[in-house]
């Protein structure tokens, strides 16, 4: 997963580092969560979600759970940072897309076995 860098320079991080940047991005925007530093958190919120929701699908969408808990965990740290953080992630995500599928249509909400996000 590719957070680091500008909009026309990308920085590739080395392999089996994607976990640990979206643990370090959900840790800062909890420590943004105060009132001091809220519209920092906010503006992180806001380039997560202009800028990378595709890397996030593609962690959610990876067969190793890891990868898939820290993208959910980096999107509720999203939502629960503001009401705008929160509508701007509603908005801009693609609730119809491929991964989401398995769990649509579930009238029972279970999560299926081969899905597990121990």
């Amino acid at each position: 997963m590719r957070f680091l860098g500008t909009r026309s320079k990308r920085v590739q991080l080395p392999g089996g580092n994607d976990v640990l940047v979206m643990e370090v991005l959900d840790g800062l925007i909890r420590t943004t969560m105060v009132p001091h530093r809220r519209a920092a958190g906010i503006t992180l919120c806001r380039a997560i979600v202009r800028q990378h929701l595709r890397l996030l699908y593609q962690a959610i969408n990876q067969d190793r759970a890891e990868h898939k808990a820290a993208a959910l965990r980096l999107l509720t740290a999203i939502v629960r940072q503001s009401s705008s953080s929160a509508r701007e992630l509603q908005e801009a995500f693609n609730f119809a897309f491929a991964v989401c599928l398995p769990f649509a249509g579930r009238a029972d909400g279970a999560v299926p076995a081969e899905s597990s996000f121990e």
